[in-house]
């Protein structure tokens, strides 16, 4: 073989070598920067759900990646009679916690245009009294639930007026059915003008202490009025009849007819108020033209306000003696105008249903008779069957298990009075202190809708982001007054925060590519708030971005807090409410009128994020409940009466601590197949690269050194003989 020839293989060997190097470290960077990619991108399509039919659909609606934990410490009234009865101001002590373990489970899931949404099936597991021997079973404490009740009502006496028609066709039913009474023989009974002992009916009814008469009869039989003396002679003993009295409690157990729903409704009391006040009927009529012209005259007919909103129209009126909005001339025609609106609702079958009035002067002793009977008798028995038997005062001492989860209240299930059917349905279901529902059916009722976007949306980097809460995309400028309309948008992150971009086997951090400010919405305050970026924890031996709500949100420079110095409700809930930090960060009044010292860097809500995926791992939110009292909460009668004082002030009722955080077999998973699958990656990377340019080396030296051996030249051997002397 020739010189040449010797040196060409030799560096083909070596370029072979050399070539293999190569390709071994191909082989090791693919490892080392590809792998992990496609490692990152199967694990955030485990995260994305988008349809029911995917094998990670289940584990998202049964929220199996995540633990939640409740504890809840109650503030308990301890001078509950001096508060109440005696113009004292609350008094209150801490007591808890009670902690309860939260499962959820999602309902009603629809997907559509990159967002989801659903119902949160919440329920509540007891786990932990603090110390079940020290502290009663049942507390003392403020109900929101009555404040929550009677506050769209803006007062107790609309909110008990609304509940006449359900509370009356229960009562009335159980006194037919428990007597064996007809209806005639029902109608007669109310209708007697003779005392009536109500202990002498065969009822389960309760009724509350110096309530003694129930018919319109023998109530205005006993009430020493000027109209009842004026009825009572025009009748000359003569009992009211079925007919009468069909007319009127006919209306009393008829939700529409008695105008339960535009008792809470501004629209509708406003649409009647100009209607009525700006009638141009005439000022008199005799009684036979009056009933005449309720059966001709069709604009008073299209007229449908309600007995109830009528009634109070009507008192308000002759409360008014001195007219400045009104002159007298137009105000004795209002009356007119409300008095045959009455009528017309008393009279809706003239000849069946309407109170035989001899007089045209006897209207208005009827009118004010049936007025005082329904707005101010009545209200007393509603009252004490809706609130008082069911403990459902302004204070309570329902026991912490029904204060914390929630209960039911009786209510009325479809029934048959007067020969109408009637399908009564009434809000049963008390709210506790945290989102528990007993049934799906419950749960689909009650809960508040949430709507979220999608992996979908932004390449997943607002996966379970916020788009709308109770279906509403932002809250209205009547709920949050003081806000623009972005601050009143409902948007945030949720579970999930935006992923690392990229992912690198020998990368060991991740964090410089997480925002140093996430925006979070937190669906107890109604309200999107930042978390600032403070560092990084490690969980389970991984490495956590952590981020805390930033101090500017308890500030009064924010739109959502009020001169309490609180995070206001009360527009949202219809009565004043607020949210806080525990134990108070209020002004100096509240402060120190209740001797409560807040640790606020104690109670800091914090999240921490897992990087790489954007996972939310953990989170710590504590916020305490305060509600306040208004004199208007508190027209009705009680069996014993009231002296308030304390009102338009915060009150303490609870605080809370909630907590998430993923499984244990969340974070095994995601250290066997992300952080181990990475350290594989990265000590591949490197010992493959490592033998790679050993490799790649070695055929350097082939190919380098075995040429320049090859053109070496070797002496050749002496051709001279050796020749011995002749």
């Amino acid at each position: 073989m020739s010189l040449n020839r010797k040196m060409s293989s030799a560096r083909i060997l070596g370029a072979g070598i050399v070539i293999t190097g190569l390709v071994v470290l191909s082989i090791g960077l693919i490892i080392g920067l590809q792998f992990p990619n496609v490692l990152y991108r199967q694990t955030l399509k485990k995260m994305c759900v988008k349809r029911k039919d995917q094998p990670s659909y289940t584990e998202w609606t049964t929220d199996k990646r995540r633990l939640k934990f409740n504890d809840v410490h109650y503030w308990i009234v301890s001078n509950v009679d001096l508060f109440l009865y005696g113009g004292e101001a609350p008094k209150v002590f801490e007591i808890g916690p009670v902690a309860f373990k939260e499962d959820e489970t999602k309902l009603r899931v629809s997907f559509h245009d990159n967002t989801v949404t659903f119902k949160p099936w919440e329920r509540q597991t007891f786990r932990l009294d603090s110390d079940p021997s020290r502290w009663p079973n049942k507390v003392p404490m403020i109900n929101f639930n009555y404040l929550r009740l009677v506050g769209p009502f803006e007062s107790d006496d609309l909110f008990i007026a609304a509940q006449l028609p359900l509370t009356m066709t229960n009562s009335l039913n159980q006194i037919t059915l428990s007597n064996g009474w007809s209806n005639d023989d029902l109608l007669l009974w109310l209708g007697r003008l003779q005392p009536t002992d109500i202990k002498l009916l065969k009822t389960d009814l309760k009724f509350p202490s110096g309530f003694l008469t129930f018919g319109f009869g023998s109530w205005l039989y006993q009430n020493d009025t000027k109209y009842k003396s004026v009825i009572l002679k025009s009748r000359k003993g003569a009992f009211f009849n079925t007919s009468e009295m069909l007319g009127l409690y006919g209306i009393l157990t008829s939700r529409e007819l008695f105008g339960v729903d535009m008792l809470k409704n501004k629209l509708s009391q406003e649409h009647c108020e100009k209607r009525i006040f700006v009638s141009d009927s005439p000022t008199t009529q005799s009684l036979p033209e009056l009933m005449a012209s309720l059966a001709k005259d069709d604009s008073l007919a299209e007229i449908d306000c309600g007995l109830a909103y009528l009634l109070l129209t009507y008192e308000k009126l002759q409360k008014h003696r001195s007219v400045s909005l009104l002159d007298r001339k137009k105000k004795f025609r209002t009356i007119q105008i409300v008095s045959r609106l009455i009528m017309l609702k008393l009279c809706r079958k003239e000849e069946t249903e309407c109170f035989r009035i001899s007089e045209a002067g006897l209207l208005d002793d009827y009118i004010q008779a049936i007025l005082d009977y329904v707005i101010k008798h009545l209200p007393y028995f509603i009252f004490y069957q809706v609130i008082t038997l069911n403990d459902n005062d302004i204070v309570t001492y329902r026991d912490k298990t029904n204060v914390t989860l929630g209960y039911d209240v009786p209510y009325v299930e479809q029934v048959d009075i007067f020969n109408k059917k009637q399908e009564v349905t009434a809000t049963s279901w008390m709210y506790g202190i945290l989102d528990n529902y007993a049934s799906e059916d419950e749960a689909l009722r009650y809960s508040l809708s949430r709507t979220l976007q999608t992996c979908q949306a932004d390449n997943g980097r607002t996966n379970m982001y916020w788009k709308a809460y109770a279906g509403m995309t932002s809250t209205s400028p009547e709920q949050v007054p003081n806000a623009s309309s972005g601050q009143r948008r409902i948007y945030g992150y949720s579970t999930n925060f935006p992923p690392t971009s990229t992912i690198a086997a020998c990368r060991p951090r991740m964090f410089t590519q997480l925002p140093e400010t996430l925006p979070v919405f937190f669906s107890a305050m109604w309200r999107t708030v930042p978390f600032q970026h403070t560092g990084e924890l490690h969980f389970r031996g991984v490495e956590l971005s952590e981020y805390v709500m930033d101090s500017a949100v308890w500030s009064k420079r924010s739109s959502f807090i009020d001169n309490t110095s609180f995070h206001s409700l009360t527009k949202i809930n219809q009565y004043p409410s607020w949210l806080s930090l525990p134990r108070y960060h209020g002004n100096v009044e509240t402060q120190t009128e209740f001797d409560i010292v807040s640790d606020r860097a104690r109670y800091d809500t914090q999240i921490w994020v897992e990087p790489i995926t954007g996972e939310l791992w953990q989170s710590i939110q504590y916020y305490q409940y305060s509600v306040a009292l208004l004199p208007q909460y508190f027209k009705i009668r009680r069996q014993k009466p009231l002296n308030i004082s304390y009102f338009h002030k915060p009150i303490p009722l609870f605080w809370v601590r909630h907590e998430e955080t993923v499984t244990p077999s969340v974070t095994a998973a995601f250290k066997r197949d992300v952080i181990r699958f990475l350290r594989a990656s990265c000590g591949g990377l490197i010992s493959i690269t490592l033998i790679a340019l050993l490799v790649i080396g070695i055929g350097v030296v082939v190919a380098v050194c075995k040429g320049n051996t090859q053109q070496r030249v070797t002496p050749e051997p002496s051709t001279t003989a050796n020749h011995t002397p002749r």
